[in-house]
Protein backbone atom coordinates (compact mmCIF):
# COMPACT_ATOMS: atom_id res chain seq x y z
CA UNK A 1 0.00 0.00 0.00
CA UNK A 2 1.41 3.37 -1.02
CA UNK A 3 0.89 6.04 1.61
CA UNK A 4 0.40 9.43 0.03
CA UNK A 5 1.65 12.62 1.60
CA UNK A 6 -1.03 14.38 3.64
CA UNK A 7 -3.13 16.88 1.76
CA UNK A 8 -3.17 20.51 2.85
CA UNK A 9 -6.48 22.35 2.99
CA UNK A 10 -6.01 25.45 0.85
CA UNK A 11 -8.40 27.53 2.92
CA UNK A 12 -6.63 26.66 6.16
CA UNK A 13 -4.59 29.67 7.31
CA UNK A 14 -2.44 27.52 9.60
CA UNK A 15 -0.76 25.92 6.62
CA UNK A 16 0.28 29.14 4.89
CA UNK A 17 4.07 29.49 4.75
CA UNK A 18 4.11 32.73 6.76
CA UNK A 19 1.76 31.56 9.50
CA UNK A 20 4.50 30.19 11.73
CA UNK A 21 6.41 33.47 11.84
CA UNK A 22 3.24 35.49 12.44
CA UNK A 23 2.35 33.11 15.20
CA UNK A 24 5.77 33.48 16.80
CA UNK A 25 5.21 37.21 17.25
CA UNK A 26 1.76 36.63 18.68
CA UNK A 27 2.83 34.19 21.38
CA UNK A 28 5.49 36.42 22.91
CA UNK A 29 2.99 38.04 25.28
CA UNK A 30 1.48 34.66 26.11
CA UNK A 31 4.80 33.10 27.07
CA UNK A 32 5.70 36.16 29.11
CA UNK A 33 2.40 35.85 30.96
CA UNK A 34 2.98 32.15 31.58
CA UNK A 35 6.49 32.79 32.84
CA UNK A 36 5.10 35.26 35.36
CA UNK A 37 2.51 32.74 36.53
CA UNK A 38 4.76 29.69 36.67
CA UNK A 39 7.90 31.46 37.91
CA UNK A 40 10.62 28.80 37.63
CA UNK A 41 8.25 25.86 37.10
CA UNK A 42 8.29 24.21 33.65
CA UNK A 43 5.23 24.77 31.47
CA UNK A 44 4.19 21.16 30.82
CA UNK A 45 1.98 19.65 28.14
CA UNK A 46 1.18 16.11 29.25
CA UNK A 47 -0.42 14.92 26.02
CA UNK A 48 1.15 15.44 22.58
CA UNK A 49 1.64 13.11 19.63
CA UNK A 50 4.60 12.91 17.28
CA UNK A 51 5.35 9.93 15.05
CA UNK A 52 7.82 8.68 12.46
CA UNK A 53 7.06 10.34 9.08
CA UNK A 54 5.50 7.35 7.32
CA UNK A 55 3.09 6.64 10.17
CA UNK A 56 2.33 10.34 10.58
CA UNK A 57 1.30 10.54 6.93
CA UNK A 58 -1.05 7.59 7.41
CA UNK A 59 -2.59 9.16 10.53
CA UNK A 60 -3.13 12.51 8.83
CA UNK A 61 -4.69 10.75 5.84
CA UNK A 62 -7.06 8.86 8.14
CA UNK A 63 -8.22 12.12 9.72
CA UNK A 64 -8.70 13.58 6.22
CA UNK A 65 -10.86 10.58 5.35
CA UNK A 66 -12.85 11.00 8.59
CA UNK A 67 -13.51 14.66 7.80
CA UNK A 68 -11.44 16.17 10.60
CA UNK A 69 -9.88 19.48 9.58
CA UNK A 70 -6.54 19.38 11.37
CA UNK A 71 -4.59 22.61 10.93
CA UNK A 72 -1.17 21.39 12.01
CA UNK A 73 -0.11 19.26 9.07
CA UNK A 74 3.65 19.64 9.13
CA UNK A 75 6.61 17.33 9.34
CA UNK A 76 7.64 16.00 12.74
CA UNK A 77 10.60 18.34 13.24
CA UNK A 78 8.51 21.42 12.42
CA UNK A 79 5.79 20.34 14.82
CA UNK A 80 8.34 19.92 17.59
CA UNK A 81 9.68 23.41 16.89
CA UNK A 82 6.13 24.73 17.17
CA UNK A 83 5.87 23.33 20.69
CA UNK A 84 9.04 25.17 21.62
CA UNK A 85 7.65 28.32 19.98
CA UNK A 86 4.51 28.00 22.13
CA UNK A 87 6.65 28.08 25.28
CA UNK A 88 6.38 24.41 26.25
CA UNK A 89 9.28 23.43 28.53
CA UNK A 90 8.34 19.78 29.16
CA UNK A 91 6.01 17.50 27.25
CA UNK A 92 4.86 13.88 27.34
CA UNK A 93 5.30 12.30 23.91
CA UNK A 94 2.59 9.68 23.43
CA UNK A 95 2.58 6.92 20.82
CA UNK A 96 0.24 4.00 20.31
CA UNK A 97 0.58 0.74 18.42
CA UNK A 98 -2.50 -0.03 16.33
CA UNK A 99 -1.37 -3.58 15.54
CA UNK A 100 0.96 -6.21 17.07
CA UNK A 101 4.73 -6.22 16.69
CA UNK A 102 5.35 -2.61 15.72
CA UNK A 103 5.83 -1.42 19.30
CA UNK A 104 9.56 -1.95 19.55
CA UNK A 105 10.38 0.08 16.45
CA UNK A 106 8.06 2.91 17.52
CA UNK A 107 9.61 3.03 20.98
CA UNK A 108 13.11 2.98 19.52
CA UNK A 109 12.20 5.89 17.25
CA UNK A 110 10.80 7.83 20.25
CA UNK A 111 13.93 7.19 22.30
CA UNK A 112 16.18 8.48 19.55
CA UNK A 113 13.94 11.42 18.62
CA UNK A 114 13.68 12.67 22.21
CA UNK A 115 17.44 12.93 22.79
CA UNK A 116 18.35 16.51 23.76
CA UNK A 117 14.70 17.61 23.59
CA UNK A 118 12.22 18.63 26.27
CA UNK A 119 10.13 15.55 25.45
CA UNK A 120 9.52 12.67 27.86
CA UNK A 121 8.68 9.60 25.76
CA UNK A 122 5.98 7.22 26.98
CA UNK A 123 6.27 3.73 25.60
CA UNK A 124 3.64 2.00 23.53
CA UNK A 125 2.70 -1.67 23.47
CA UNK A 126 0.09 -3.81 21.80
CA UNK A 127 -1.42 -6.66 23.85
CA UNK A 128 -0.74 -8.95 20.88
CA UNK A 129 3.02 -8.27 20.86
CA UNK A 130 4.95 -11.55 20.85
CA UNK A 131 7.74 -10.08 22.97
CA UNK A 132 5.67 -7.93 25.32
CA UNK A 133 7.78 -8.59 28.43
CA UNK A 134 10.99 -7.74 26.58
CA UNK A 135 9.52 -4.49 25.27
CA UNK A 136 8.37 -3.48 28.76
CA UNK A 137 11.79 -4.21 30.21
CA UNK A 138 13.53 -2.30 27.43
CA UNK A 139 11.49 0.90 27.66
CA UNK A 140 10.99 1.00 31.44
CA UNK A 141 14.40 -0.21 32.61
CA UNK A 142 17.04 0.14 29.89
CA UNK A 143 15.63 3.30 28.31
CA UNK A 144 14.10 4.78 31.49
CA UNK A 145 10.81 5.86 29.91
CA UNK A 146 8.49 7.28 32.60
CA UNK A 147 5.64 4.97 31.62
CA UNK A 148 3.33 3.46 29.00
CA UNK A 149 0.46 4.86 26.92
CA UNK A 150 -2.59 2.73 26.08
CA UNK A 151 -5.20 3.86 23.56
CA UNK A 152 -8.10 1.49 24.11
CA UNK A 153 -10.25 2.97 21.35
CA UNK A 154 -7.61 2.31 18.70
CA UNK A 155 -6.47 -0.99 20.21
CA UNK A 156 -10.05 -2.27 20.60
CA UNK A 157 -9.60 -3.73 24.07
CA UNK A 158 -11.08 -3.27 27.52
CA UNK A 159 -8.91 -1.79 30.25
CA UNK A 160 -9.38 -4.88 32.41
CA UNK A 161 -8.59 -7.41 29.68
CA UNK A 162 -6.23 -10.06 31.06
CA UNK A 163 -3.76 -9.51 28.21
CA UNK A 164 -2.93 -6.11 29.72
CA UNK A 165 -2.12 -7.51 33.16
CA UNK A 166 1.65 -7.70 32.40
CA UNK A 167 1.61 -3.97 31.64
CA UNK A 168 -0.07 -3.02 34.91
CA UNK A 169 2.14 -5.38 36.89
CA UNK A 170 5.30 -3.97 35.31
CA UNK A 171 4.26 -0.37 35.96
CA UNK A 172 3.08 -1.07 39.50
CA UNK A 173 6.28 -2.89 40.39
CA UNK A 174 8.46 -0.02 39.15
CA UNK A 175 6.16 2.82 40.31
CA UNK A 176 5.94 4.02 36.71
CA UNK A 177 3.07 5.84 34.98
CA UNK A 178 0.16 4.77 32.82
CA UNK A 179 -1.53 7.21 30.43
CA UNK A 180 -4.76 5.71 29.15
CA UNK A 181 -7.57 6.62 26.78
CA UNK A 182 -10.30 4.73 28.59
CA UNK A 183 -13.46 6.84 28.27
CA UNK A 184 -16.10 6.92 25.54
CA UNK A 185 -14.85 10.08 23.79
CA UNK A 186 -15.09 10.58 20.84
CA UNK A 187 -16.90 7.30 20.05
CA UNK A 188 -18.89 5.27 22.61
CA UNK A 189 -17.58 1.85 21.65
CA UNK A 190 -18.67 -1.08 23.81
CA UNK A 191 -15.12 -1.86 25.00
CA UNK A 192 -14.66 1.67 26.30
CA UNK A 193 -15.78 2.48 29.82
CA UNK A 194 -14.16 3.95 32.90
CA UNK A 195 -15.82 1.04 34.75
CA UNK A 196 -13.21 -1.31 33.26
CA UNK A 197 -10.41 0.94 34.47
CA UNK A 198 -12.03 0.92 37.91
CA UNK A 199 -11.61 -2.87 37.91
CA UNK A 200 -7.88 -2.41 37.27
CA UNK A 201 -7.51 0.08 40.12
CA UNK A 202 -9.22 -2.28 42.54
CA UNK A 203 -6.32 -4.66 41.88
CA UNK A 204 -3.60 -1.97 41.65
CA UNK A 205 -4.85 0.85 43.90
CA UNK A 206 -1.55 2.78 43.89
CA UNK A 207 -0.96 2.64 40.15
CA UNK A 208 -0.03 6.03 38.68
CA UNK A 209 -2.73 6.72 36.09
CA UNK A 210 -3.40 9.71 33.85
CA UNK A 211 -6.84 9.45 32.26
CA UNK A 212 -6.86 11.23 28.92
CA UNK A 213 -9.46 13.80 27.86
CA UNK A 214 -10.91 14.10 31.40
CA UNK A 215 -12.32 10.60 30.85
CA UNK A 216 -15.12 11.99 28.71
CA UNK A 217 -17.87 11.24 28.14
CA UNK A 218 -17.79 9.66 31.60
CA UNK A 219 -16.53 12.57 33.67
CA UNK A 220 -18.54 11.54 36.73
CA UNK A 221 -16.73 8.19 36.78
CA UNK A 222 -13.24 9.54 36.12
CA UNK A 223 -13.87 12.27 38.69
CA UNK A 224 -14.71 9.56 41.24
CA UNK A 225 -11.47 7.71 40.51
CA UNK A 226 -9.37 10.87 40.83
CA UNK A 227 -11.05 11.74 44.12
CA UNK A 228 -10.67 8.26 45.60
CA UNK A 229 -7.32 7.00 44.30
CA UNK A 230 -4.16 8.77 45.38
CA UNK A 231 -2.30 8.52 42.07
CA UNK A 232 -5.10 9.04 39.54
CA UNK A 233 -4.99 12.25 37.48
CA UNK A 234 -7.07 13.60 34.60
CA UNK A 235 -5.60 15.41 31.62
CA UNK A 236 -7.44 18.17 29.77
CA UNK A 237 -6.38 17.22 26.23
CA UNK A 238 -8.73 18.24 23.43
CA UNK A 239 -11.21 19.64 25.98
CA UNK A 240 -10.00 22.60 28.04
CA UNK A 241 -9.39 25.57 25.76
CA UNK A 242 -11.29 23.98 22.87
CA UNK A 243 -14.07 26.32 21.69
CA UNK A 244 -16.12 23.29 20.64
CA UNK A 245 -16.39 22.18 24.29
CA UNK A 246 -18.30 24.69 26.45
CA UNK A 247 -17.06 24.36 30.01
CA UNK A 248 -20.39 24.79 31.78
CA UNK A 249 -20.87 21.16 32.78
CA UNK A 250 -17.19 20.48 33.42
CA UNK A 251 -15.75 23.46 35.25
CA UNK A 252 -17.08 22.70 38.72
CA UNK A 253 -15.43 19.29 38.77
CA UNK A 254 -12.22 20.61 37.20
CA UNK A 255 -11.88 23.21 39.95
CA UNK A 256 -12.64 20.64 42.62
CA UNK A 257 -9.83 18.46 41.25
CA UNK A 258 -7.21 21.21 41.30
CA UNK A 259 -4.58 18.81 42.68
CA UNK A 260 -5.40 16.12 40.11
CA UNK A 261 -5.76 18.02 36.82
CA UNK A 262 -2.90 18.27 34.31
CA UNK A 263 -2.81 20.32 31.14
CA UNK A 264 -2.70 18.46 27.85
CA UNK A 265 -3.29 19.73 24.33
CA UNK A 266 -3.48 16.58 22.15
CA UNK A 267 -1.31 18.53 19.67
CA UNK A 268 -1.23 18.25 16.70
CA UNK A 269 -4.35 16.06 16.37
CA UNK A 270 -6.71 18.91 17.21
CA UNK A 271 -9.07 21.08 15.19
CA UNK A 272 -8.51 24.30 17.11
CA UNK A 273 -5.60 26.71 17.55
CA UNK A 274 -3.46 25.36 20.40
CA UNK A 275 -2.12 28.76 21.46
CA UNK A 276 -5.59 30.31 21.43
CA UNK A 277 -6.65 27.39 23.59
CA UNK A 278 -4.00 28.29 26.18
CA UNK A 279 -5.10 31.92 26.03
CA UNK A 280 -8.70 30.82 26.57
CA UNK A 281 -7.68 28.95 29.73
CA UNK A 282 -5.88 32.02 31.07
CA UNK A 283 -8.93 34.16 30.30
CA UNK A 284 -10.79 32.19 32.97
CA UNK A 285 -8.73 34.29 35.43
CA UNK A 286 -8.34 31.50 37.96
CA UNK A 287 -6.00 31.61 40.94
CA UNK A 288 -2.28 31.62 40.25
CA UNK A 289 -1.94 28.53 42.44
CA UNK A 290 -4.47 26.67 40.26
CA UNK A 291 -2.58 27.57 37.09
CA UNK A 292 0.73 26.46 38.58
CA UNK A 293 -0.80 23.09 39.43
CA UNK A 294 -2.55 22.71 36.07
CA UNK A 295 0.42 23.72 33.92
CA UNK A 296 3.28 22.26 35.93
CA UNK A 297 3.34 20.97 39.50
CA UNK A 298 0.60 18.35 39.17
CA UNK A 299 2.50 16.81 36.27
CA UNK A 300 5.62 16.68 38.44
CA UNK A 301 3.65 14.91 41.17
CA UNK A 302 2.17 12.46 38.67
CA UNK A 303 5.66 11.52 37.53
CA UNK A 304 6.61 10.87 41.16
CA UNK A 305 9.41 13.43 41.02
Amino acid sequence: MNIKKPEVFREDKYNKPDYWQIHKKRVESLTENLNDILEDKPFTDTHIHLYPPKLFNAIFNWFDWAGWVIPYKKDTDSLYKYLELAGIKRSFLLLYAHKPDISYSLNKWAKDFCIDKMLLPFGCIHPGDKDLDRILGEVLDNWSFPGIKLHLLVQKIRADDSSLSPVYEALNKRDKCLIIHAGTCPYPESHLSIDYLYNVLKKFPYLRVQIAHLGLYELDKSYYLAKNYENVYLDTSFILGNPAFPLGNYMEKILDLEDKIVYGSDFPLIKHDMVKGIEKILELELDKDFYQKLFSTNATKFLGS
